[in-house]
């Protein structure tokens, strides 16, 4: 049994965490020129959330209410999402993509699902593409329900 299968699940994450940020800098290279990393991360937030406050988005991607705002700002701007003041607490704001906003993230979603098949299919083989797709959505729905209130 070598070192790696014999560490500790939390140094396996603490692994992780570095390799997903080289990842993700890897698929959004091209559309980090339009969009921030907070904003990229608003965007397919929103996509898979459909409607949230400024507090919950920022809890969900890391980033503080203020920084949050900033970076939703020109988003609403561009008319890729769009605020709404809520009707019971007029101190909530809910932040939802708009009909461009959305497919502006199915896009994005395509061309970095591409860069990112490319990859793959250069460096792994199918049985390791395979199982690596299967452990990533369990990972995530572990992590959504692990951190995310």
């Amino acid at each position: 049994m070598d070192a790696i299968e014999t560490e500790e699940p939390r140094l396996n994450t603490l692994r992780a965490l570095p390799l997903m940020h080289r990842l993700m800098r890897l698929i959004f290279t091209g559309e980090r020129e339009r969009f921030t990393k907070t904003q990229l991360y608003i965007l397919i937030t929103l996509y898979h959330r459909s409607s949230l406050t400024m507090t919950q988005i920022g809890e969900h991607i890391g980033a503080s209410k203020e920084q949050t705002t900033r970076a939703i700002a020109p988003l609403a701007d561009e008319g890729l999402v769009q605020r709404e003041i809520s009707s019971r607490n007029r101190t909530k704001v809910y932040v939802s993509l708009t009909e461009s906003g959305h497919a502006l993230v199915q896009e994005l979603i395509s061309r970095c699902s591409e860069k990112l098949e490319k990859r793959m299919n250069e460096r792994l083989t199918a049985e390791e593409r395979e199982a690596l797709r299967m452990h990533l959505a369990e990972i995530a729905s572990l992590l959504e329900k692990a951190v995310i209130p």
